[in-house]
């Protein structure tokens, strides 16, 4: 929807388009080294970010913004979390992938493996769960996982 504190205008004052708000995204990225964007760190970058992920997941119910494969990439290759997890009933906040990939790395220096049980570890299983249904069917719904996520995994 136009004009709503969702939407940053540039300069010109006019609505800044998507590839403007992916050059926003990026600068904040070189800035803060993350593009786990919080409502007090950048209000439109946060909620351009959370009209982007629900637009991809509810596509029949906002018509705000088209989510196309070329848009999901251009995301993608910036490193682009479309994933939000809940942190203990706190506010919602992103969980990155190279944090998740961090305690994963951990897991199997503890455990000498990566058969994370739910039992042990339900957040890191479920993580676990979701990227093994992203690399192992690429065109479902969900967590992407990039050539550079493959080889981040493998490593």
């Amino acid at each position: 929807t136009r004009g709503t504190r969702t939407e940053a205008k540039n300069a010109n004052g006019r609505f800044k388009s998507f590839e403007s708000r992916i050059e926003d995204l990026k600068k904040f990225k070189q800035r803060n080294g993350h593009l786990n964007i919080s409502r007090e760190e950048d209000q439109s970058l946060f909620y351009f970010c959370h009209n982007v992920r629900y637009s991809r997941s509810n596509p029949d119910k906002f018509k705000g913004m088209a989510v196309s494969d070329d848009r999901i990439k251009a995301l993608d290759e910036i490193g682009f979390s479309w994933a939000v997890a809940r942190k203990s009933g706190k506010a919602k906040s992103e969980t990155s992938f190279e944090s998740r990939l961090a305690d994963l790395r951990q897991y199997k220096q503890q455990h000498g493996h990566l058969n994370v049980k739910q039992e042990e570890d339900g957040s890191l299983y479920y993580f676990c769960q979701i990227v093994r249904t992203g690399r192992n069917n690429p065109s479902a719904r969900g967590m992407q996982i990039t050539d550079e996520r493959v080889r981040a995994l493998d490593e």
